[in-house]
């Protein structure tokens, strides 16, 4: 029942690693767009969809072994510790590296499409929530700044 549930904790960084990726390139494409003299900074649709997919394959790529550790585990293989004649060369070594990222390139696909989707949706998402309350803002002020509350519209029930 709790095979894997240590690899499950130690997983729960890829989320932290993408945000903070997303965050870091996002927050160096607002500076070279403060220098490059915009006023509001913000990203585009498209922005949002190339950082948010780089951010998805670096954390991918960082945590994918340990998915396979987890997947190896709880399917009830064991990593084998081939004792055989073969000599630890530089090819060895190269094939138990790669033994590891079998398969990435399908979860790559898989995570870096939905994460690209995601942030992009998000970011769309966020500014339209922040533009409906402005305008839900101005809506229920007057002119002079008071606030159009209620049915009497700020004035007093009968005296």
């Amino acid at each position: 029942l709790f095979k894997g549930f240590w690899y499950n904790i130690m997983l729960c960084v890829n989320p932290a690693i993408q945000n903070t990726v997303f965050d870091k390139c996002k927050d160096a494409l607002m500076l070279l767009q403060v220098k490059a003299g915009k006023v509001n900074p913000s990203l585009t649709p498209f922005q949002a969809f190339a950082l948010g997919a780089f951010a998805k394959a670096v954390a991918t790529v960082i945590t994918y072994p340990l998915v396979r550790l987890k997947t190896i585990l709880q399917a009830g293989k064991e990593m084998k510790h081939e004792e055989d004649k073969e000599p630890v060369s530089l090819q060895w070594i190269i094939k138990k590296f790669f033994e590891f990222y079998r398969g990435v390139g399908s979860a790559l696909m898989k995570s870096v499409s939905q994460a690209a989707l995601l942030y992009m949706t998000k970011d769309q998402v966020a500014d339209l929530v922040s533009h409906m309350f402005v305008v839900t803002a101005q809506a229920f002020h007057r002119k002079g700044g008071d606030l159009k509350l209620g049915a009497t519209s700020g004035r007093p029930l009968a005296s």
